[in-house]
């Protein structure tokens, strides 16, 4: 059963959900990076969007959220852009505050949640110690693995401290980039219908 829908069976009437968007190119370039990151490849964006269909796959901000909303009832889902938190932490915050209905509690780092991407020192160990935490993950060591992977000293070992300079690489073509534009550009439509103007705007400039 897919996850939306066990859901939208299993959680509370009274749930609340929060659905991040983001300019959906952006957040294209951002999953191949984290590719990257992790040793998957290290093949040139345009290269891997079609090695890596789940690239532009999940970067379908429209498709869904119009199946949460319809899995899940439209005011229970709140659609807010990444993009605010980047512009203005601070106000991105007290709407998170609002959509979840608790009090806004201002001066918190709120901007600590931009994380720039960072590249892999190892790409193939990098890699090889992700298919290990998976198996660890399966043994019920689910806890373990995320305290070494928030370890300062892991982090330190297994990736690069200075920002990913992949510019070169990540750019995508023309062709190519023309091609994502009219797939966004239609799923940007239908995701407009669900969420009004302003988000949209947001995610758009």
């Amino acid at each position: 059963m897919p996850a939306l829908e066990r859901i939208s069976l299993d959680m509370p009437a009274d749930s609340r959900f929060l659905i991040f968007v983001r300019d959906p190119l952006e957040r294209a370039i951002s999953h191949y990076r984290y590719l990257r990151k992790i040793g998957k490849t290290s093949m040139s964006f345009d290269d891997a969007v079609s090695a890596y269909p789940q690239i532009v796959e999940h970067s379908l901000f429209g498709k869904y959220v119009a199946s949460a909303v319809n899995l899940l009832g439209k005011e229970r889902v709140h659609v807010l852009s990444f993009d605010d938190l980047k512009t203005d932490p601070e106000k991105f915050g007290e709407q998170v505050s609002k959509a979840l209905d608790i009090p806004f509690l201002p001066g918190l780092p709120y901007s600590d949640r931009i994380l720039e991407a960072a590249g892999s020192r190892a790409p193939i160990l990098t890699r090889v110690l992700r298919e290990v935490s998976w198996g660890l993950r399966g043994l019920g060591l689910a806890t373990f693995v995320s305290r070494v992977k928030q370890s300062p000293l892991i982090n330190k070992i297994l990736f690069s401290t200075q920002k990913l300079d992949d510019r070169e690489k990540s750019t995508p073509g023309a062709a190519v980039k023309r091609n994502l534009s009219e797939i966004f550009d239609r799923d940007l439509e239908q995701l407009g219908h669900l969420v009004g103007p302003n988000t949209l705007q947001s995610i758009k400039e």
